[in-house]
């Protein structure tokens, strides 16, 4: 095992010596707070290791794209790192939470949704795993503003990634509009659900070949949305083949595999 490097031991000594000096302003410094009292304190180190979290998210993700434009080790290993370290930290930031909500709502945990979501990401990218919203009709994220609040709102408490969301088109929606959700969501896309409804919705199933004028764009907006975490393939999902006739899914692949050939 290689020594730690000069500079790294003189770094640990300075982070030490500021964490005591913030301990002792947030207890011995800081006034009290009016309204809430003692727990108020609680917030000078959940606010910080919030944003720290946030930040090392945001990191990775530059480092991601590093690495995919340069293929240098190096940027895999900051990214990695970066991940670690925002694991850590929004760690203390849900517990640091749960300690200033029990005396202020009477509860140590609420099943808020977007602290509830936060709570399932931090999970999820202990295990390397990606969560996705599901885009879908009835739901807070029927719609792509719809989505993107569910997302940056989860980015306030855990950052939006791995957050994403999937993307089918809404049949009651012109083309131009479909695709202009698509590309307001396409900077947290998961993966696609590809299928060719009319304007019946879900009873009005057709050939996939009849979606072409949405698909064709729909799919190149796809290739260029940016890569998910860890280079993990972007898929297109077939969903309601018409009839629910196996032939048909057949031919729906097949149209399916050759416009992402022209891709």
């Amino acid at each position: 095992m290689q020594p730690k490097p000069r500079t790294l031991q003189i770094l640990d000594l300075v982070t030490v010596l500021f964490f005591l000096a913030a301990v002792g302003m947030v207890f011995f410094y800081a006034p009290l707070e009016a309204v809430m009292g003692q727990v108020q304190r609680v917030f000078y180190f959940h606010v910080a290791t919030a944003w720290v979290g946030m930040l090392g998210f945001l990191v990775a993700a530059i480092a991601g794209v590093a690495y995919l434009v340069k293929q240098d080790r190096k940027w895999d290993i900051v990214g990695l790192s970066a991940v670690e370290i925002s694991l850590v930290f929004f760690f203390i930031a849900i517990v640091s939470g749960s300690i200033w909500a029990k005396p202020s709502w009477g509860t140590w945990w609420t099943w808020e949704p977007r602290l509830t979501t936060a709570a399932i990401v931090e999970a999820a990218a202990r295990r390397r795993l990606g969560v996705a919203l599901e885009f879908h009709p009835g739901t807070l994220t029927h719609t792509a503003a719809g989505a993107r609040i569910v997302l940056e709102g989860c980015a306030l408490k855990g950052g939006n990634d791995p957050l994403r969301t999937h993307w089918q088109p809404d049949p009651a929606l012109t083309q131009a509009e479909a695709l202009g959700e698509l590309e307001s969501v396409a900077d947290s896309l998961a993966h696609l659900h590809v299928f060719t409804w009319g304007p019946g919705g879900i009873a009005d199933r057709h050939p996939l070949s009849d979606g072409a004028e949405l698909w064709l764009p729909a799919l190149a907006v796809a290739a260029e949305a940016p890569p998910l975490s860890g280079d993990l393939p972007r898929y297109a999902l077939l969903e309601y083949v018409a009839d629910d006739d196996s032939a048909q899914l057949v031919t729906d692949a097949a149209t399916l595999n050759a416009w992402i050939g022209q891709i």
